[in-house]
């Protein structure tokens, strides 16, 4: 992509427009009209045909709101911190963990696993909990750096188990060269098999700890803290190092296979174990609970106070809202401003410039600030979004770069700014 048409396509993204005649900018939206007027006029407002696109709500309540993706996808990651007492051992982590992902909310920071070729990841159901989108990040191919490009995906929450705290989301894209880990045969979990627990911890790096499941617990009932859910499975005690941050990530057997998914219990927090009541004994729900959460058709789950908490933000039930379509106010473009989450106030406009050579954009403010934080770009203007930049801190930087390969409104996978303008530079 040539930098200068790129540079000059962001520059357009200054501040959203001004919505339709008569919308009332008093009280918290006063400190808006600046930058509201400086885009469309309301004089044109309606007299335009053009076939803007509908922008979706869960543009900006899934997840663009991703400060720990955006802080993640910028940072060194540290080499993997070993528990291990041979090369054997070495090597066997160096194997899975190209399959092992941290599952990233802007509340906690959990692990998954890998299970299919078609992009499915396997994760506890409280990591997740109240998301309808979540970040995954793989681990990057040459260790001491970030993640690469293309190593930062979208995923979808596909399935829940409340009651026994499973939960499956579904990659946006899935990335070359990854192994999906196959699950255990049910004969292979029994007391005295060794394991090996894969996740993260200390900054998520992926770690590793090995031990033998000493109990199976059929029915054992455990909350997540004092008044918290409580859960109910089939569970496995290990002498494995499971940390709190490990939660959703896989227990495996010699063979490589998925005996578990480990981290449960615990207080507050991502989930885990708490280490002082547990003293050195750690849990992980049996992966003959992984096969039914599979094979059941549909979510499991709990009282209805705990599905609310975990149903998608109520911004994906708004009806999204045209509020203005008309010329801009400098009379170079067609501009459409959307109300998307039901407050009255723009919050998306859609940009077209007369030009042919610019892209057409959408400019998102989430925090109503009148600045942007999202911007898409369409470079064929073709109705496909190629591009995307995210400022996820609203500290007027953009933070995460978003790819669209597919043209969709949400991209499928991420990268830091940093990393890219490297790429764009040719570093």
């Amino acid at each position: 992509m040539n930098p200068g048409k790129l540079l000059a396509a962001v520059a357009l993204a200054a501040g959203l427009c001004h919505a339709a005649a008569g919308q009332d900018l008093s009280g918290p939206d006063a400190s808006m009209t600046a930058a509201l007027d400086q885009g469309a006029s309301p004089e044109g407002c309606g007299t335009s045909n053009f076939p803007f696109p509908r922008p979706s709500a869960e543009l900006l309540s899934g997840l663009g709101t991703g400060r720990n993706l955006e802080r993640i996808a910028g940072t060194v990651l540290p080499q993997p911190a070993f528990e291990a007492q041979s090369a054997g051992d070495i090597a066997f982590f160096e194997d899975l963990a190209p399959s092992v992902v941290a599952v990233v909310t802007d509340h906690a920071l959990g692990s998954g696993s890998l299970i299919s070729a078609e992009g499915d990841v396997l994760t506890s159901w409280h990591v997740v909990k109240g998301y309808a989108d979540v970040g995954i990040v793989f681990p990057p191919t040459r260790q001491g750096t970030g993640p690469r490009h293309n190593e930062v995906v979208r995923a979808r929450v596909v399935k829940v188990d409340e009651v026994s705290d499973l939960a499956l989301v579904k990659l946006a894209m899935m990335p070359k060269g990854r192994m999906p880990l196959r699950l255990a045969d049910p004969a292979d979990i029994r007391v005295g098999a060794r394991v090996h627990a894969l996740g993260h911890r200390g900054e998520h790096a992926w770690t590793y700890a090995k031990g033998q499941i000493g109990e199976i617990r059929p029915n054992f009932v455990w909350s997540e803290g004092p008044g918290g859910v409580e859960h109910r499975a089939t569970v496995l005690r290990t002498n494995a190092d499971v940390d709190p941050a490990d939660s959703g990530g896989p227990l495996v057997g010699e063979t490589g296979a998925l005996l578990g998914v480990g981290g449960i219990g615990g207080v507050g927090g991502v989930g885990g174990v708490d280490r002082a009541a547990a003293d050195g004994v750690f849990l992980a729900v049996s992966g003959i609970e992984v096969r039914a959460f599979l094979q059941r058709p549909g979510d499991r789950r709990l009282a209805s106070a705990t599905s609310a908490a975990a149903a998608p933000p109520a911004a994906l039930a708004c009806e999204v809202k045209q509020i203005y379509q008309g010329r801009s106010a400098d009379n170079t473009g067609l501009v459409a401003a959307f109300d998307t989450r039901c407050t009255g106030r723009v919050d998306v406009e859609i940009v077209v410039p007369d030009e042919k050579s610019k892209p057409i954009l959408l400019r998102a403010d989430r925090n109503f600030d009148g600045k942007p934080d999202i911007l898409l770009l369409d470079f064929s203007r073709q109705g496909h979004w190629e591009l995307s930049f995210w400022d996820s801190d609203f500290n007027g930087a953009w933070g995460l770069v978003g790819h669209h390969p597919d043209g969709a409104i949400e991209p499928s996978f991420y990268e830091s700014a940093s990393a890219y303008r490297e790429r764009l530079a040719g570093k």
